[in-house]
């Protein structure tokens, strides 16, 4: 049982890791964009698409942590996980 808690909660903080690196992860190609444009460089690459919005990433972070309290609610409980 504590096994399968512990995989869960491992999945939760890479969840929520990935969200938070985000909007850096993002930087890189779009400074690459705005060189290519500005220097008028025709790349090969497709067009960057459109981030995801500030908002739409602080509500998968809600929903993220509040799984997690679920999970461990259950496992404070003894509930069968």
């Amino acid at each position: 049982m504590l096994l399968n808690v512990d995989f869960w909660v491992n999945e939760t903080r890479h969840c929520l890791a990935v969200i938070d690196s985000y909007q850096n992860a993002r930087a890189a190609p779009c400074r690459a964009a705005e060189y290519e444009m500005k220097h008028e460089v025709v790349s090969k690459t497709p067009p960057i698409q459109r981030a995801a919005k500030h908002n739409a990433r602080q509500e998968s972070r809600r929903l993220v942590a509040k799984r997690l309290k679920i999970l461990v609610r259950c496992h404070r409980e003894g509930l069968p996980i």
